[in-house]
């Protein structure tokens, strides 16, 4: 039998940059989770540290490797705006499912909000078993909240 890491997370902070960087490099797998950083990479560095400052990402590790992103962005006065994203070869492990469960249980905030796609099903998964019930349907959006 493997000796398996277990995963942790943690807010990030903007010493780890460089790593936030290396997991956005993967164009697929941000704009799969709704990132598009832009070109400029001075423009995207000083984006990244003020959400990093700001405490705006929590990091999903394995040792010292992120594997993942949860973020939590104001959505208006009253939500908070939950997303994440995953290594594509970490996919169908229940990383994620544990992940966002350990993030909502640690930020106890009684007003999240989340968007995915109509096609993401494990996504709308892991929202439905933390507690999230749709309220919004479109062509291109689930939306959920809890």
């Amino acid at each position: 039998m493997q000796n398996q890491v277990q995963e942790k997370g943690c807010w990030l902070t903007p010493d780890d940059l460089l790593k936030v960087q290396a997991l956005l490099s993967d164009q697929a797998l941000a704009l799969a989770a709704g990132i598009t950083l832009v070109a400029d990479r001075n423009v995207q560095v000083w984006a990244l540290n003020n959400w990093l400052s700001q405490q705006r990402l929590w990091g999903i590790w394995r040792g010292n490797d992120l594997i993942g992103l949860i973020s939590a962005f104001p959505f208006n006065e009253k939500q908070t705006e939950l997303g994440y994203l995953l290594r594509q070869n970490e996919w169908h492990k229940g990383i994620m499912g544990r992940a966002v469960a350990d993030f909502l249980k640690a930020n106890p905030d009684d007003h999240w909000f989340a968007r995915v796609e109509p096609q993401n099903v494990a996504s709308q998964r892991i929202l439905v078993k933390c507690g999230f019930q749709q309220i919004a349907k479109s062509a291109t959006w689930l939306e959920y909240q809890r």
